[in-house]
């Protein structure tokens, strides 16, 4: 039986749509999937904090993931087409070409760290790491940015303090041996007034000698105060109080008009008001130094958060806000405005800042300045909330009576041959009988066999220890075992370098009194009065 050629014709003809249908709906659904991957890898790139890119030959941008716009700020619709160059800063083009140009399977070829400077939708720089993942054909390229602003900002930080502290070793160092000198000038300059008495022709030279003295000493001070040492000694305050007196005080016969804001009810902080009146004396200075013709300075202090250096979690504060009309800082000069003798103004010597940044280190706060040339500077600086709640009671000083002191028997422990000499002389001069050593155990060894002549009355009515001793046992050390063998005695450190705790809380550690070399004949012989009368 033969087959119909019409049925046959319609049959191929079913087939033949059939056929067609399915490679309609193959595609269809291939069409589909890849859409679907499409979408997928959207959405994954979405989440990457890292800039994807895809650039053709001439760098024009042809992908770009949302970091874009969260990074830099600018939309993907408008960066689209344009050149990516365009967007790198002018001074690291060039760099960039390089990076572009590289092996991505051997990066180092490029030399120093692929970092970047892309410029934001403000025209700040943020540092990108440039990573080159893939070339595609017609000179396409795949690569992606990270953004290592915050990573460099931390950086920078910790390199320049790191050169700060190096700087306050130096500067710490210099001022003890300076001080130890001056000890030795100073105290024969007093002694050789006091033997040429009042009549002598030359105590006109030798009083412009002393000033000059005295002149170096408070250089020295203003070194220790951004050395290791001037170690606070801090009690629960108002800062609030503390600011008004200081901004004040510090503005008093000025032209520069002041505006003190005080937020109510702030909780107290641990400072030491001397140190932090210093702190807003060197910046008043600065800020009124800014204006030339005059101006305003504006304070507020005001409750506050913020990270301690070197923190990553955010605790309670107390700021103040110092915001001056000045002239401002170039932006090339703000990462050094901390460096000791570094200054713009053709006046001073550049170490306000650098003393307020240690103060504020010991006082383990923060220091912030943000300034716009032609607009003026602001200076924040915060310090931690107290652990205390109310003000300790106010010490009433209790008045002693001027009185002359018998001469005493002094026992004199310093490893400088030539102070050790000088401070004796001192104390002879003043009528008093010296013992001379140079360190702790050959003090303790002397003040024994004092004690085991003491029936005689040969015992040591004082004792002058210097903190600091090379290649030997240390004022600190010594007193300890002068305690363990006699609690009752009376001893009174010196040091030319204030570095320890010590010399700002020197009754904790058992001594009756404190010298910071230099120290005048004068000084020497007050002190002696208050502790042996």
């Amino acid at each position: 039986m033969m087959a119909d050629p019409g049925n046959e014709s319609a049959l191929n003809d079913v087939n033949s749509l059939d056929r067609g249908d399915l490679n309609v709906e193959f595609q269809y659904r291939l069409i589909e999937q890849l859409a679907e991957t499409k979408r997928s890898s959207n959405e994954v790139l979405s989440f990457i904090s890292d800039v994807v890119f895809r650039i053709d030959s001439d760098h024009k941008v042809l992908y770009l993931n949302k970091a874009w716009e969260t990074s830099l700020g600018f939309s993907f619709e408008k960066t689209l087409g344009t050149r990516l160059t365009d967007h790198v800063f002018e001074e690291d083009q060039e760099r960039w070409g390089e990076i572009l140009l590289s092996d991505p399977v051997q990066p180092e070829g490029v030399g120093a760290e692929p970092v970047i400077r892309f410029m934001d939708h403000e025209g700040a720089p943020r540092w990108m790491f440039v990573r080159v993942h893939k070339k595609l054909d017609e000179g396409q390229i795949v690569g992606s940015l990270e953004d290592v602003t915050v990573r460099r900002k931390l950086e920078s930080e910790l390199v320049q303090t790191q050169r700060l502290e190096s700087i306050g070793r130096l500067a710490g160092g210099l001022a003890h041996d300076f001080n130890n000198s001056l000890t030795k000038i100073l105290g024969s300059l007093n002694i050789a007034q006091r033997k040429l008495g009042p009549d002598s022709s030359v105590l006109e030279e030798l009083s412009v000698a002393v000033q000059a003295c005295h002149q170096a000493s408070a250089i020295t001070k203003r070194m220790l105060t951004f050395s290791k040492g001037g170690e606070p000694v801090c009690h629960p305050k108002d800062l609030g109080q503390v600011v008004s007196e200081g901004v004040s005080l510090a503005l008093y016969g000025s032209s520069v008009r002041g505006h003190i804001v005080i937020d109510p009810a702030l909780p107290l902080v641990d400072i030491d008001s001397a140190q932090v009146h210093q702190v807003l004396n060197n910046l008043v200075i600065n800020a009124e130094q800014s204006m030339a013709s005059g101006g305003d300075i504006w304070v507020r202090v005001f409750a506050d958060t913020f990270i301690p250096e070197g923190g990553r979690t955010s605790r309670d504060g107390v700021s103040v806000e110092i915001r001056d009309s000045g002239c401002g800082i170039p932006e090339e000069h703000l990462g050094n405005v901390l460096e000791p003798y570094f200054t713009t103004k053709e006046t001073g010597n550049g170490l306000g800042l650098t003393s307020v940044y240690w103060i504020l280190k010991r006082h383990s706060g923060i220091l912030d300045i943000t300034s716009e040339p032609g607009s003026g500077t602001t200076v924040r600086i915060t310090f931690p909330v107290s652990k205390q709640t109310s003000l300790e009671p106010e010490r009433q000083p209790v008045a002693s009576a001027s009185v002359s002191t018998l001469p005493a028997r002094v026992l004199v422990m310093d490893d400088n041959d030539e102070v050790r000499r000088t401070v004796s002389s001192m104390l002879e001069s003043l009528g008093h009988e010296v013992v001379q050593v140079g360190e702790g155990e050959s003090c303790v060894e002397a003040y024994q066999a004092s004690l085991i002549d003491d029936a005689q009355g040969s015992g040591f009515d004082l004792v002058l220890l210097d903190l600091t001793v090379a290649g030997g046992r240390d004022g600190l050390w010594t007193m300890e075992r002068l305690r363990e063998m006699d609690p009752a005695v009376c001893a009174v450190v010196a040091s030319g370098y204030s570095n320890d705790p010590v010399m700002s809380d020197h009754r904790t550690h058992g001594f009756q009194g404190m010298l910071q070399k230099p120290f005048t004949l004068e000084c020497l012989e007050a002190h002696l009065k208050e502790l042996l009368s």
